[in-house]
């Protein structure tokens, strides 16, 4: 059960890390 809460949790900030890494693209791109 704990490592389902953890899985959870990594899959949760990597998919933020990725969402934050388009988002700095787009605005370099806009830039």
């Amino acid at each position: 059960r704990m490592g389902e809460a953890a899985r959870k949790r990594i899959e949760e900030s990597f998919s933020w890390d990725v969402a934050a890494k388009k988002t700095l693209e787009v605005y370099e791109e806009v830039l």
